[in-house]
């Protein structure tokens, strides 16, 4: 909607500059770099599927996810909030021909 309805589109990145945007950005540059610091230090990625370290991180990382959620401190529309619809309060400005 923002897409069609606003100017948005027209600058390259609207985050630029923004200091909120660049700290996670590099935080999470630094999370994946030492990731695969520590996937290159098992010998690599087939190195790390076969010692089920890949598959146990997912597990893991789900999991933790799907407790955020079950907590409300991560927030799912239609899953954990919003999860049903009101009445519309504002009466159809158009009527169906039959």
């Amino acid at each position: 909607m923002l897409a069609h309805e606003s100017d948005l589109l027209e600058y390259e990145d609207i985050f630029a500059g923004s200091h909120v945007i660049e700290a996670k950005v590099d935080a999470l540059v630094e999370e994946c770099l030492a990731e695969i610091d520590r996937i290159q230090e098992m010998g690599g990625a087939m190195a790390a599927v076969e010692s089920g370290y890949l598959k146990s991180q997912l597990v893991s990382s789900h999991a933790e996810r799907r407790a955020r959620i079950e907590a409300g401190e991560e927030k799912i529309v239609g899953v954990n909030i919003f999860q049903s619809t009101e009445e519309n309060p504002s009466p159809p400005t158009w009527t169906p021909r039959s």
